[in-house]
């Protein structure tokens, strides 16, 4: 008896999970928010997943009261792979973890200048991960610091603009991004964690800011037909197979540091 009743919760428990639940306090024109402190708002998922072109709107008024939109929540879009563009109105300073997770089909979005972070900077982002239709990533100028995995995987990226004032470029931050090309990494970071470009195996040059430090282990392993690679003067230290694989580089240029 007492394992028939086990099976029976164990059934209930399955069936349970399996059942999708949103949690959002209002919806306008198809967009679902949650309510924030001081009138302001979260984008958040909801009843139906999001699809073709959205527009985050910089307020929105529900029940008399207008709301500032600040952010955008955690996997607020996730997995939404009818998704083409967003654009993001200029109030939001954060994307949150898994934000656009899986958005396979993804080919545009803007990042406004307001933007500070994606995901945990600390733990992990995945705020992009998977998104393999994106073609160009142009960041705002106040984004402190990519955390990691954020755009790993999206294989259609063929440039990136990191603007200074960015401090970090974390763990597997663009691993896999097999269509970039070239990258700019300005004074302002710092560090370049581990594997953070590795296996982009189209990215030919990179010049690295004055202010990086640190370059962290395989940071560019298997970047096969990187050719060139110029060291910022403040560099200290490489890290364990930090250029691994890179059969195509020809000159790297090592300041007298």
């Amino acid at each position: 008896m007492k394992q028939i009743k086990f099976y029976s919760l164990l059934i209930v428990l399955v069936l349970f999970s399996s059942i999708n639940v949103f949690a959002y306090d209002f919806e306008v024109g198809g967009i679902y928010y949650n309510k924030g402190s001081n009138n302001t708002a979260t984008v958040t998922s909801g009843d139906n997943p999001y699809s073709g072109a959205v527009t985050i709107p910089e307020n929105v008024e529900n029940g008399g009261i207008t709301y500032v939109i600040t952010s955008i929540g955690e996997q607020a879009f996730e997995n939404c792979i009818l998704l083409k563009s967003v654009i993001i109105g200029n109030n939001v300073t954060s994307i949150g973890y898994r934000a656009f997770y899986g958005c396979s089909d993804l080919k545009a979005i803007n990042f406004p200048d307001n933007i500070k972070e994606f995901g945990n900077i600390v733990g992990t982002s995945e705020t992009f991960k998977g998104c393999s239709s994106l073609t160009e990533v142009k960041l705002g100028k106040n984004v402190s610091a990519m955390g990691s995995r954020v755009f790993q995987g999206c294989t259609g990226i063929t440039t990136v603009t990191i603007e200074e004032g960015c401090s970090l470029i974390g763990y597997l931050c663009f691993n896999g991004c097999t269509n970039l090309q070239s990258v700019n990494i300005p004074n302002s970071v710092k560090s370049i964690e581990e594997y953070a470009f590795s296996e982009c195996s189209s990215l030919k040059t990179v010049v690295i800011g004055n202010g990086v430090t640190e370059i962290g282990n395989e940071a560019f392993r298997d970047c096969k037909l990187l050719s060139s690679v110029v060291l910022g003067e403040e560099i200290r230290s490489i890290g364990y197979r930090a250029f691994y694989n890179c059969s195509g580089l020809k000159t790297i240029n090592f300041p007298d540091n």
